[in-house]
């Protein structure tokens, strides 16, 4: 390891019980919980970057769960070949952005990537997650939405490799609104039943003008609100009681709420296309 040399740091010290090896030529402490991406960075050079799914990841993209953990890496010409990293080969180098440091696709490349290789509700939810325009910006990541759908659609435009039929058709089902995997997997449920006319986490007031909540999906016509309850639903007391007196207020106000579990999503689909074809019949 030349660069160890260089830097003063002995044989021994790279060879030292305390730190790991993830690829050849790189040291990292072994109880560093560092993701596939940072163990591959020191790898890079100046005409790589992180692609596809590590890119996905860097932008913080809710991926599927056992979506593959290593990285993906494209560089100018060959594709490199290193231990546990997909590489791609680009032509010319596309417009990077910098995540937490490290080179990546930027928002919209990273979604025509994503469509040669995740599964096609999963393609609309990185999608989602990449335009989604929150009415509160979060300190952490104040710079939203890292793309727009006019920019998606331009580069999609101009696809015309693996993976561009999917690209154009989760085009088209893009939402700024969407805030979570569950409910960008709830939308598209509701859709593929013919349920349709619903708004996207929009404010629903009463017939005084007063707000009420703010909610997942809302069909105004029908006086009917589908909300998903994850986790925190379940886990925060807070969180809870807040619902609690949302639909306290939804109900007195003559609207119907049926709450969706993420069993019920994920396990038995077609209960909650049911549930919400009987809320909209009454």
């Amino acid at each position: 390891m030349p660069e160890a040399r260089a830097a003063g740091i002995s044989r021994g010290r790279t060879r030292a019980a305390d730190l790991a090896a993830p690829h050849r030529g790189v040291r990292v402490p072994i109880e560093l919980d560092a993701s596939a991406e940072q163990r591959v960075a020191p790898l890079l050079g100046g005409a790589r970057w992180f692609s596809h799914v590590s890119a996905a990841r860097l932008w913080g993209c809710p991926l599927p769960p056992g979506c593959p953990a290593g990285a993906h890496v494209t560089a100018l010409g060959r594709a490199p070949r290193i231990a546990g990293v997909r590489g791609h080969s680009a032509l010319e180098r596309p417009s990077l952005r910098l995540r937490r440091g490290l080179p990546v696709t930027d928002a919209a490349a990273t979604f025509v990537a994503l469509a040669e290789l995740l599964p096609f509700d999963e393609l609309v939810v990185c999608g989602d997650h990449l335009v989604h325009d929150p009415p509160k910006l979060d300190p952490a990541e104040p710079e939203r939405p890292h793309t727009t759908i006019a920019r998606i659609e331009q580069r999609v435009r101009g696809h015309r490799g693996r993976g561009a039929r999917a690209a154009r058709r989760a085009l088209e089902l893009l939402s700024t609104g969407a805030e979570s995997r569950p409910e960008t997997l709830l939308r598209l449920l509701l859709l593929r039943a013919g349920l349709t006319g619903f708004v996207v986490n929009p404010d629903v007031k009463d017939a005084r003008g007063r707000w009420l909540a703010r909610c997942d999906l809302v069909f105004f016509e029908r006086m009917v609100v589908v909300e998903y309850d994850g986790d925190h639903h379940r886990t925060s007391r807070e969180q809870y009681e807040e619902d609690q007196r949302r639909i306290e207020r939804l109900t007195d106000a003559g609207w119907r709420v049926i709450r969706i579990r993420s069993d019920a999503l994920f396990q038995r689909p077609e209960e909650v296309v049911r549930r919400v074809s009987s809320a909209l019949a009454r």
